[in-house]
Formats: C-alpha cells, structure tokens, sequence
C-alpha cells in the first residue's frame, strides 16, 4: 500500500512541478510585458509537457572524451534525490508520506548532493564551457548553502526541532514562524532562486558567456530529466519555504473535510511563494559571477545571520 502510495505521490509531484513552471514562465513574460507560453493547451498551460516530449525525442549527443557512464547516471541521481526529498513534505497534514526525526537534515543534504551532481556532470563533459559552467556552480554552491542553512537554523530555533512534522505542528499551536523570522525568509527566498539556477543568479549555464555552462554538451533525455530536475527544486524549495515559514497545509478548516483543507492551503501559499520567487527573478537582471557571490556573503549571509542572533537572545532571555 506504501508503495502505491509513493507512486501516486510522484506522479502528482510531476504534474505540480510542470504547473509551477507553467505559472513561473507566465508570471515572469507578464513582468515583462509579454505574453509567454500562449499555444499549446489553455494559455499554454501545456507548454511545459510539450517542451518536455520535444527533448526526450531529440537525439542524444555525447563529445568524443566525455565520460559518458557518468553523464547517464548523473540526471538519474538529480531526479531520485528530488523526489525522494519531495516525499518528506507535509502537504495533506502535519507529517509527509515520510517521516522521521531530522528529516529536514536529510532534505537539505540531499539538495547539496544535487547541486554536486551538477559539478560532476559539467567535468564530465570534454568541454570548456561545461567546466567553467562546473566551477561557477562550486563557487555559487558555497555563497548560497550558508545563507540557506543559517536561515534554517533560525526556524529550527524557534521550533527547537529539524523534523518538519514537528515545525509545523509548532505553527498550527502559535504563529508562522515568518513573524519572528522575516529576515530568514528573505534570505531563504534569496538562496531558493539561485539554487533553482534562475535570474538573477543563472551564471552556471549563461548563455551569454559561457554557451550553456555545465549544461553546454547536454541533449535528448539527459537535457529533459535535468529539466525535470528543476522544476521540482523549484517545487521542493518553493514547499520548504510554505513549510518552515508560513505553516505548510495549515489554515482555517471544516470537521470531516480537514485533508481536503489542508492540501488547498498548501497550495494557495505554494503558488504564492512561486509567483513571489517568478516576480523577483522578473525584476532583477542578471549577475555577474563576482557579484553573485559578493551579493550573498556580503548582504544576505549578514542578513540571515542577524535573525539568527536576535533569536539566540530572545532564546537566552527566554522570551521564545
């Protein structure tokens, strides 16, 4: 029964995950004053599932010297690990179809393990615009992490716990957590766009400067399951934001229906989260490397660090 379950769970990740990229792609052509996605399906709803097909049927090319073991393996670890990572998330109660003590831990690790599996497939390719798109990922890799786990650590404070079940359940007792950690959440909101490799930070695959970075050599069904890929970071990111910081599917409910009321609320502020990661992105031009990495250890890591320190004070003072 479990595995039916995990099953359907996936699937349901991959039709949301398509969604949001659906919605991504219309919120950031309407900042910008066009119209985006618009043929295929209502207002091109489907675009994303034709964008997929038309990869899985192109060819696949491998350049002489890659290692090509790796460049079939890679994509398929990125796309266990997300999903895996996905089952973890409250989104009809308080706890996921999985769970344990610290899974958070787990669900951050594993996002790591992704953004390494980037590197290694950029180095396997015999390509330089592949390694300087690997090497940019290392060095965004660390800017980021740290904001991220520090924003982390914040909620984990508050909640005194890294199990998400139980950070939930602290929110359905008092508050969402956002009220005592609005600097986390901007940080984290931060962190989530450049781990989905999206503007402003896109400066592993530049197509201006670097022809497609760590992705440059990538064609076929490696191309589109790393597409996937990103479509559920943005989905995981986007429901581990709702989940540390706005109270996962918690919200006003009716006795009898209560699952039904939770999954409504989970996604109301998922979509919300999504549109507000699709409006900065739209807003903000691209970086530079340099400035990407200057942006985050200088303005976002002192930025989560000081909720963090003002928590440990109120956690000192006993006031949390």
């Amino acid at each position: 029964m479990m595995a039916a379950y995990i099953i359907l769970a996936v699937v349901l990740f991959m039709i949301l995950s398509l969604i949001l990229e659906w919605v991504d792609r219309k919120v950031y052509a309407h900042v910008q004053h066009r119209v985006g996605p618009f043929v295929a399906g209502y207002h091109g709803i489907l675009q994303p599932v034709a964008d997929l097909l038309k990869l899985m049927n192109k060819d696949e090319v491998v350049v002489e010297g890659s290692d090509e073991q790796l460049l079939h393996l890679m994509p398929i670890l990125s796309l266990t690990f997300v999903l895996f990572s996905l089952l973890f998330v409250p989104v009809a109660s308080v706890e996921g179809l999985l769970s344990f003590k610290g899974d958070l831990i787990i669900i951050l690790a594993f996002s790591v393990l992704i953004h390494l599996f980037y590197i290694v497939t950029g180095l396997s390719q015999r390509s330089i615009f592949a390694s300087v798109g690997a090497a940019r990922w290392g060095q965004l890799l660390i800017s980021f992490e740290i904001p991220l786990l520090i924003s982390v650590a914040s909620v984990a404070l508050v909640a005194n716990s890294v199990t998400l079940s139980e950070i939930v359940s602290f929110q359905s007792n008092s508050f969402p957590i956002i009220l005592l950690s609005p600097l986390s959440f901007i940080a984290a909101v931060f962190a989530s766009l450049a781990k989905i490799e999206k503007t402003p930070f896109s400066v592993p695959d530049a197509e201006t400067e670097i022809a497609g970075g760590w992705l440059s050599e990538i064609s076929g069904r490696r191309l589109a399951i790393f597409r996937i890929v990103t479509d559920l970071k943005y989905l995981l990111l986007s429901a581990l934001i709702v989940t540390l910081f706005l109270g996962g599917p918690l919200g006003p409910t009716v006795s009898g229906i209560e699952p039904l009321l939770s999954v409504f609320w989970f996604l109301v502020k998922l979509v919300f989260v999504a549109i507000l990661l699709s409006y900065v992105r739209g807003i903000v031009a691209r970086y530079r490397i340099d400035q990407v990495i200057r942006f985050f250890w200088f303005k976002i890591t002192p930025l989560a660090a000081v909720n963090l320190i003002v928590l440990i004070f109120l956690r000192m003072g006993k006031v949390i």
